[in-house]
């Protein structure tokens, strides 16, 4: 497997695992797993406000 293989498996894994879960799920665990310290995300998890995490 090439490092670019390697690289996208590594990106598609960590968007299942983290991001996607995270968000489906309104885990902020998953979610500060996978945005950087620094990153505000917005919106409604559970129907209920997110704060800029």
């Amino acid at each position: 497997m090439t490092t670019d293989q390697h690289e996208k498996a590594a990106i598609t894994q960590a968007l299942e695992q983290y991001y996607f879960q995270g968000s489906y799920e309104g885990d902020l665990n998953k979610l500060n797993h996978i945005f950087h310290p620094g990153s505000l995300l917005f919106g409604d998890v559970k129907a209920n406000p997110m704060p800029g995490h």
